[in-house]
């Protein structure tokens, strides 16, 4: 700081263009000086070990896919598994109550007051006496044979 006119150094003796400056920073009077390189130009020499890293990288990498692919398949066809049990639940429920229907439906059908009615309907009556032949068996354990005319 300088001097004022009494002799001693203090806030006198600032001017107007001392009192907006800054303390110097650290540092602040080092350079870096850059310079663009281009290695657009370089090639990389070929080195002979590199490409047998990589196909034992992309093969080891295929066989950890191909292990783990193999060790959640039981477990993925244990799902599939599950919904079709499931499925079939379903259709077995389905059809025994189809059963149960149909078994009501037979017995409404085979009731004796049902069979009279449905013969009276249609006109059945029981066979004359002389109207029933009885077959006799041939002996010689020849079957009928059902043949297609063709």
């Amino acid at each position: 700081m300088g001097v004022d006119e009494t002799g001693q150094g203090g806030p006198a003796n600032r001017t107007r263009q001392t009192d907006c400056l800054l303390r110097a920073f650290p540092n602040e009077d080092v350079c870096f000086w850059t310079k663009s390189i281009d290695n657009s130009g370089v090639v990389p020499e070929d080195d002979p070990k590199s490409t047998g890293t990589r196909w034992r990288l992309f093969w080891s990498f295929w066989l950890a896919v191909m292990t783990v692919s193999i060790l959640l398949l039981p477990h993925a066809h244990n799902i599939f598994v599950g919904y079709e049990i499931t499925n079939l639940e379903s259709q077995v429920r389905d059809l025994s109550n189809d059963i149960t229907a149909l078994d009501v439906e037979i017995e409404r059908a085979l009731n004796s007051g049902q069979m009279d009615q449905a013969a009276q309907r249609q006109d059945y009556s029981a066979p004359m006496v002389g109207s029933i032949f009885y077959l006799q068996p041939a002996g010689d354990s020849a079957l009928a044979m059902n043949a297609s005319s063709r």
